[in-house]
């Protein structure tokens, strides 16, 4: 329309002026539509929606807080969930001391319980525990035991075998008699003098076969003689052996033994630590359960102090408090109820003559902080 009225040469007409942005609104570039080069038109969608959401959010919420600041009730409703918007709804004084006395006495149950729970599980790990020590003090025991029993099968076992060995070393001993008085026999037959009737040929034949017999003879003598050193020296590596393995095997039931000490020990110590535990859990209980009954006591002493005698609420900040002529405590809302001429505590009347309390304001005030 107002480039039509400026081609035909006419004044364009007078638009009314936009209506004023929200204060709280966000500024007017963060709906802007350009979202960079390479943004779907799907993205785009989703961030004009989440901007449209939020400015939606911010305009519920100004509006919200004008009415709130406009009026003197003490609950705000936003439209219905429904609309998809959000309701908040404030709870009274009352309600308040109602939800923090439910914390406070939940929060107290669940830390009584817990050591309690911590006591009970203690109290029945302990049997399975000490059992724990037992039984391995036992499986040492039985070990050691075990051990002790295995020395005297060592040394049978390595006798046995040294028993084995001297008897071939006796027999090798008999082989070396025999051989040693065939030898003595073959150098008397050479050293024989032999009748000149025997022809050449047989005489060097005979002393040929002398020769070649005494040889095999010390042959064998040697190696006999290397038998029976090495036998010897098999039955001292015996007896090393034996020494050796029932050294371990001793060694081996004194570290047991040792085991078994420090088992003893462990046990004694862990009762102690039991006992000690056992006792500081106690402690922590009682401890937890007097703090729960100083919170239930100063729970009561606080609606006491800071409750008003005729609504019974909590004078929690910032609620002002006021006061009779002769000191009895009213809250805000009482103080204004027209149907309230004397005072509930000591009836005088209330008329023009309740006054603010700023001092017991201020001692709520840091009592709440």
């Amino acid at each position: 329309m107002i480039l039509e009225a400026e081609f035909q040469g006419q004044e364009p007409p007078v638009l009314p002026s936009p209506p004023p942005t929200p204060p709280s609104a966000p500024a007017f570039e963060t709906l802007s539509s350009s979202g960079g080069d390479n943004e779907s038109i799907t993205e785009w969608k989703d961030r004009i929606r989440k901007q449209l959401e939020s400015v939606e959010y911010f305009t519920e919420l100004d509006s919200e807080s004008k009415r709130e600041n406009s009026s003197s009730a003490s609950e705000v409703t936003n439209p219905s969930p429904s609309e998809g918007t959000l309701r908040i709804q404030w709870k009274s004084l009352k309600e308040e001391v109602s939800e923090l006395m439910r914390q406070l006495d939940n929060i107290s149950f669940q830390e009584v319980n817990q050591i309690k729970k911590s006591i009970t599980r203690k109290i029945n790990d302990h049997p399975i525990l000490v059992l724990k020590f037992d039984k391995q003090k036992e499986v040492l025991q039985s070990a050691a035991v075990q051990l002790e029993n295995e020395i005297p099968d060592i040394i049978s076992k390595y006798e046995c075998k040294i028993y084995d060995t001297d008897q071939i070393i006796h027999a090798v001993d008999s082989l070396l008699d025999r051989n040693e008085r065939d030898l003595d026999l073959i150098l008397q037959l050479r050293s024989n003098r032999t009748e000149s009737s025997i022809s050449p040929n047989i005489l060097i034949n005979k002393n040929k076969l002398i020769n070649d017999l005494l040889k095999a003879h010390e042959e064998e003598i040697c190696l006999l003689k290397v038998e029976k050193c090495r036998l010897n020296e098999k039955i001292e590596d015996f007896k090393s052996k034996s020494l050796r393995d029932v050294q371990i095997v001793k060694d081996k039931i004194e570290i047991l033994k040792v085991e078994v000490i420090n088992t003893s020990k462990g046990k004694i110590n862990y009762i102690k630590e039991y006992e000690t535990e056992l006792k500081l859990l106690q402690t922590d209980l009682e401890n937890a359960e007097r703090r729960a009954h100083r919170i239930r006591e100063r729970t009561g002493q606080q609606q006491d102090w800071f409750g008003c005698p005729v609504c019974l609420c909590l004078l929690k900040p910032p609620l002002r408090i006021f006061q009779c002529p002769e000191g009895h405590i009213l809250c805000e809302e009482c103080k204004e109820n027209p149907a309230l001429v004397h005072c509930p505590q000591c009836r005088v009347p209330l008329e023009g003559l309740c006054s603010r309390n700023r001092a017991l304001e201020e001692v709520a005030r840091s009592y709440f902080s």
